[in-house]
């Protein structure tokens, strides 16, 4: 399958595209549903867990050896607590990294977009002294030294456009990945990136 490098530019919804991310990104998930699973109970195996799996994220586990473990069961209300208050810590700055991070590839997808606009507008302008030149030559008023320079830029300028368009298609693929979208869509063939929440969440 060979991606279209076609890009549409339509108003970005910066506020719905964060609300979309912090709904889909999958790390933020896994911290809240972690969060609301930590119980007295749960705390000792999701604080290993976490210790095992987050490098220097481990909270103090009771010491428990032999028949103390049956004669007297610790008391995980403490553990719990503080599991659940590193839990919560680490959950509110994903979602501020997640709201940073999609604000930030807003603005980049935003300037992108009009870099491109005005590559495409220096294409039009060298396009249009291209045919005025022609029009000049159908006059017999030839001008090849100003045609060879139109044409000259005319093909840099095209070069520009589509550099900017690439640029431009990098920023939308780097927002939909900040958007937690990236994979379901192109598993699904469809698009990178649009531009609307409600298109996001098809």
């Amino acid at each position: 399958h060979q991606e279209v490098l076609e890009i549409q530019i339509s108003q970005l919804d910066g506020p719905g595209l964060v609300a979309q991310a912090i709904g889909a990104r999958y790390d933020l998930r896994s911290w809240q549903c972690l969060l609301a699973a930590a119980n007295e109970s749960s705390a000792p195996v999701v604080a290993q867990v976490l210790a095992t799996a987050v490098g220097g994220f481990g909270l103090p586990l009771p010491p428990i050896v032999g028949l103390k473990s049956w004669l007297c069961p610790p008391d995980h209300a403490d553990l719990a607590r503080q599991l659940q208050t590193e839990l919560r810590c680490a959950a509110a700055a994903a979602q501020q990294a997640i709201e940073q991070n999609v604000a930030e590839k807003c603005a980049q997808l935003e300037l992108a977009y009009g870099r491109w606009e005005l590559s495409q507008q220096t294409v039009a302008s060298w396009a249009s002294r291209r045919q005025q030149l022609r029009d000049l030559e159908a006059l017999g008023r030839t001008q090849p030294e100003q045609w060879a320079a139109a044409q000259a830029n005319w093909l840099q300028s095209r070069g520009t456009e589509i550099s900017r368009r690439l640029d431009a298609r990098l920023a939308e693929v780097a927002l939909a990945e900040a958007g937690g979208q990236l994979a379901q869509r192109c598993c699904r063939g469809q698009a990178w990136f649009q531009s609307t929440p409600a298109g996001l969440a098809h």
